[in-house]
C-alpha cells in the first residue's frame, strides 16, 4: 500500500515538471505576431514606355505580416511583409480606373510586394521602441494598357532592392487596454531593377522569338537611377488578445533607365487586425513593435 501512494506521488510530481517546464518553454519562445489588412488609396502612375501621360485613380489591396524577435537575441527583430495592389479596368465605371486625365486610355495594374527585414531595438525610457536596420525587397507587377494600347500595351515592374529603414514607437499601456503610435521610413539604395527601352519592351528580350530584344533589360540601381521612400504612421488599439490598427502610408518609387521615366506613387490607408500565433497577453507584452 506504502510503495502505491509512494508512486503515485512520484508520477504527480513528474507530471508538475513536466507541465513547469512546458511553461518555461513557452515563455522564453520568441511569440510571432501577424498581421492582415485591408488596403485603399491612390495611385500616380508614369510609364513612359506605355504613354508620356500620367496616370491616376483609386487602387485597392490586402496586406499580411509576421514579426518576431531572434530566438537568442532580446534585441535582434525580423519581419515579413507581403503587400499586393491592383486596379483593375472597368469600361462601365471608368471613374474608379486608374486613367489619363482625359480619361480616354487606362491602366490594369496588378503589383506584389516582398520584404523582409532585420532590425535593432532599443528601448531607452519606457514604452519608448526604436528600431534601425535593413531590408530586402522584392517587387513584382504588371501594367496593361487598356482599352486601345496597341504597339506597347504591356510592361513589367520586377525590382530587387535592399533598403535602409528605421522606425520609432511610443505607446500608453493600462490594465486591460493600450494605445500606441508609430511611424516608419525606409529608403532603396541598391539593387537590380528591369526596364523597357525607348523603342523596346523589356520583355523581348525573354520571349521575342520573331524579333529578340536588343538590349539588356536589367540594370544595376542606386540613388543615380532609382530613389524613392516608404513612410508610415500607424496607431495601435491592443486589446487583451489582438490589436486593431490604422495606417496612412505613402510609398512612392522613381526610376529612369534606357531613356524611360517611371514612377509609382501609391498614398494608402490600412486598416487591420494584430494576432499572436501563441496566445499571450498583449496589454503586457515586451514584444509591442509587432
Amino acid at each position: 500500500m506504502m510503495m502505491k501512494k509512494l508512486s503515485v506521488l512520484t508520477l504527480l510530481m513528474l507530471l508538475f515538471a513536466t507541465q513547469a517546464s512546458a511553461e518555461n518553454d513557452v515563455q522564453k519562445e520568441k511569440v510571432v505576431t501577424s498581421s492582415l489588412s485591408f488596403i485603399a488609396g491612390d495611385a500616380t502612375i508614369t510609364d513612359h514606355y506605355m504613354s508620356d501621360q500620367e496616370y491616376t485613380g483609386p487602387i485597392m489591396g490586402a496586406g499580411m505580416k509576421f514579426g518576431s524577435f531572434y530566438k537568442k537575441s532580446s534585441n535582434l527583430s525580423w519581419d515579413i511583409d507581403l503587400t499586393y495592389l491592383a486596379a483593375s479596368y472597368t469600361p462601365y465605371a471608368t471613374d474608379v480606373c486608374i486613367g489619363n486625365p482625359a480619361r480616354t486610355s487606362f491602366y490594369d495594374v496588378k503589383h506584389l510586394n516582398a520584404d523582409y527585414g532585420t532590425y535593432y531595438n532599443w528601448n531607452p525610457i519606457k514604452n519608448l521602441h526604436i528600431k534601425v536596420g535593413g531590408s530586402f525587397d522584392l517587387l513584382m507587377g504588371m501594367i496593361l494598357g487598356q482599352p486601345n494600347h496597341i504597339n506597347n500595351a504591356v510592361d513589367l515592374d520586377f525590382q530587387t532592392q535592399l533598403k535602409a529603414a528605421a522606425g520609432i514607437q511610443y505607446g500608453w499601456y493600462f490594465k486591460n487596454f493600450g494605445i500606441s503610435l508609430q511611424a516608419d521610413i525606409a529608403v532603396p539604395f541598391m539593387g537590380l531593377a528591369l526596364s523597357s527601352g525607348k523603342f523596346e519592351a523589356s520583355y523581348d528580350s525573354f520571349m521575342g522569338d520573331i524579333l529578340p530584344g536588343s538590349m539588356n533589360p536589367i540594370s544595376f540601381t542606386s540613388f543615380h537611377n532609382l530613389q524613392g521612400f516608404n513612410t508610415e504612421i500607424e496607431a495601435d488599439f491592443i486589446f487583451k488578445k489582438t490589436t486593431i490598427f490604422l495606417s496612412m502610408e505613402y510609398n512612392n518609387r522613381w526610376w529612369n533607365m534606357h531613356e524611360v521615366q517611371n514612377y509609382r506613387k501609391y498614398s494608402l490607408t490600412r486598416i487591420g487586425i494584430k494576432l499572436d500565433l501563441v496566445s499571450r497577453n498583449r496589454v503586457n507584452s515586451n514584444n509591442k513593435y509587432f
